[in-house]
């Protein structure tokens, strides 16, 4: 999981609150590939009837917890039925 410049505008110490859609079987939009990195992908129908593939993946806690350690402290995660919840503070030279 990578977060590009997620906190270069942000003050340290800054919160910020992180909400995604967590998968749920028979809710969410079945995977249709994983590739070779174990990246999952969908298929997303767009208005027009096209259809489209994009990267969606669905990272464990743990490493949900150990990507956000490079730029946070104070760390929260809260898997809800249909999200996932992450909390923290950014640290001084986020990424650095």
């Amino acid at each position: 999981m990578h977060y590009p410049n997620s906190d270069t505008q942000l003050q340290a110490g800054a919160k910020v609150i992180m909400i995604e859609n967590a998968y749920v079987q028979g809710s969410s939009t079945p995977v249709s590939r994983t590739d070779g990195n174990g990246n999952a992908y969908q298929i997303r129908e767009l208005q027009d009837g096209t259809q489209r593939e994009v990267l969606k993946n669905f990272p464990a806690q743990a490493e949900l917890q150990t990507s956000l350690s490079k730029y946070a402290t104070d760390i929260v995660i809260r898997f809800l039925q249909y999200f996932r919840v992450a909390e923290y503070k950014t640290r001084e030279n986020a990424g650095n």
